[in-house]
């Protein structure tokens, strides 16, 4: 946790000063206590490391990035729209907590001596993630504003126009690599963000220039 507060505080985007920051009190300092809180959520989830099943620990690895890749999406979008952002990168970094808690009891399985295929890793991660999220999320009570964003990475129904699901499941899309998908073409129409997406591009390519 120490290594993650100081490696997030020292990229350029926090350095306010030039100097590197070298305790874990001028990290937080630096970041301020909620994205302090945001990296210990992110760490907190990443159980891959501890997996005994090499095919589980990868299966992980996987979904914990794209919850991160998610929340980042999330943050850059809530803060275009003038919104706070850190719920929307904490609801970002929930969005794979049913597929993690899944890997992690099939790690437990495996550990005591049972063996999976790659099928039955999918086949459990496609009828249990959804319901065992839910029902984890229910348990922790973490609010119902939180359960709905993070659900909506996922799946968004057409008539639900609210803002915040809205953002949650373009970030969802380009996330996952659908940024081109005319669904999400729609949703950014809904936001007034339509040329959002063209305009971070050419601003990346002249940056890379």
């Amino acid at each position: 946790m120490c290594a993650r507060l100081l490696e997030v505080a020292n990229r350029s985007s926090f350095r306010r000063t030039g100097e590197p920051v070298a305790t874990v009190r001028d990290a937080i300092s630096v970041m301020g206590v909620p994205m302090a809180l945001s990296q210990a959520l992110a760490l907190a989830l990443d159980t891959g490391s501890s997996f005994r099943s090499p095919a589980l620990a990868q299966s992980a690895r996987h979904h914990q990035a794209q919850a991160e890749a998610v929340g980042s999406e999330a943050q850059k979008l809530a803060l275009v729209l003038g919104k706070k952002a850190l719920e929307f990168q904490t609801a970002g970094l929930l969005s794979r907590m049913g597929e993690l808690a899944v890997l992690n009891v099939m790690d437990q399985f495996v550990q005591q001596g049972g063996e999976l295929t790659e099928g039955d890793i999918e086949n459990g991660l496609r009828e249990w993630a959804k319901q065992y999220g839910n029902t984890l999320k229910v348990q922790w009570r973490l609010p119902l504003a939180i359960r709905q964003m993070s659900g909506a990475v996922h799946y968004l129904a057409r008539e639900d126009v609210r803002q915040n699901l809205l953002i949650m499941r373009v970030a969802g899309l380009i996330a996952g690599g659908q940024a081109e998908n005319p669904e999400c073409s729609r949703l950014l129409r809904h936001l007034g963000l339509e040329d959002w997406l063209e305009s971070r591009k050419k601003t990346s390519d002249t940056g890379s220039g």
